[in-house]
């Protein structure tokens, strides 16, 4: 089709003054929202108690200690770890030789209230309330590594909401 330069100038005028083309020339640039960074995950925080036999409180451990104090039978240790990660779970692996599938139970959340026996610990799952900044209630997962000689709890604190 041939058109003649006037028919085409007509044709780009009407389109100009068209609808859509005014409700385009009404468009504002679009403003990008400012770059927030990503909040980092949480550290772990190793709090380690021992309490000796006749002590009356528990005393803090440092956790290079722990492989020295586990032997002794009339002392409880109890190993609380918050947020862990892979470093801790190396550190529960090396010191207390836990079994790869009850440390791979821990690192996974949702799992469902349990208790499973191995031949020197339970390894238990329960849920537990926790009050969060806003002051709402919520449920964490609590996993527990317990045995004779070994006592350890690891929190995964996250919320099942």
């Amino acid at each position: 089709m041939n058109h003649s330069r006037r028919t085409n100038v007509t044709k780009l005028e009407t389109l100009r003054h068209s609808a859509p083309a005014s409700a385009l020339s009404k468009l504002r640039p679009f403003k990008r929202p400012p770059i927030v960074p990503t909040p980092t995950p949480p550290r772990a925080q190793t709090t380690v108690l021992i309490r000796r036999a006749g002590a009356a409180t528990p005393e803090p451990l440092p956790p290079a200690r722990i492989s020295d104090e586990l032997p002794s039978p009339d002392s409880l240790l109890w190993v609380d770890i918050r947020d862990p990660g892979a470093p801790e779970f190396a550190m529960l692996n090396e010191e207390f030789d836990f079994s790869p599938l009850s440390l791979e139970d821990s690192l996974k959340q949702r799992q469902r209230p349990k208790v499973d026996e191995y031949p020197n610990y339970y390894f238990i799952v329960i849920y537990a309330p926790i009050t969060n900044a806003k002051g709402e209630t919520e449920m964490i997962e609590v996993d527990l590594f317990v045995g004779e000689n070994l006592s350890s709890r690891c929190i995964q604190a996250t919320s099942l909401q």
